[in-house]
């Protein structure tokens, strides 16, 4: 199980949910996932740093031959969705996009428009691509 160490309870509820269900899939043998290739779930993903697109950290990219699910928010700084949409596309992996309407990089765990739905969107979306 991923231990979290972050101080916001959404977060620590999103990563208990998504651990939770890797380690059950795993341990009723519906694990199609390798010790090696396990999968990736970046959450707000730093595409570049804000305000500096033309510096992207992608390289790495097409080097990914792991499933991906990304969970991006439409007002990230770090990268837009477009732009994730773009860094997808380098991946050679299956690949999908949560997007996270009127979030920022904090995905909504901070700040008065907390969205209440977002563990059960998230952990959704990846039960439907992992499984």
């Amino acid at each position: 199980m991923h231990t979290c160490r972050s101080s916001s309870p959404w977060q620590k509820a999103l990563l208990a949910r998504v651990s939770w269900f890797c380690d059950a899939i795993c341990r009723f043998g519906r694990c199609a996932v390798s010790a090696r290739r396990v999968p990736e779930m970046p959450l707000s993903y730093p595409l570049h740093a804000p305000a500096k697109p033309d510096q992207p950290r992608i390289q790495h990219l097409p080097k990914l031959n792991v499933a991906t699910l990304f969970v991006s928010g439409t007002r990230d700084p770090f990268g837009t969705i477009e732009e994730i949409e773009g860094a997808r596309r380098l991946i050679p992996a299956k690949t999908q996009l949560v997007v996270v309407e009127g979030a920022g990089h904090d995905l909504g765990f901070k700040g008065k428009k907390k969205q209440e739905d977002l563990p059960d969107l998230v952990l959704a979306n990846f039960q439907k691509f992992f499984v």
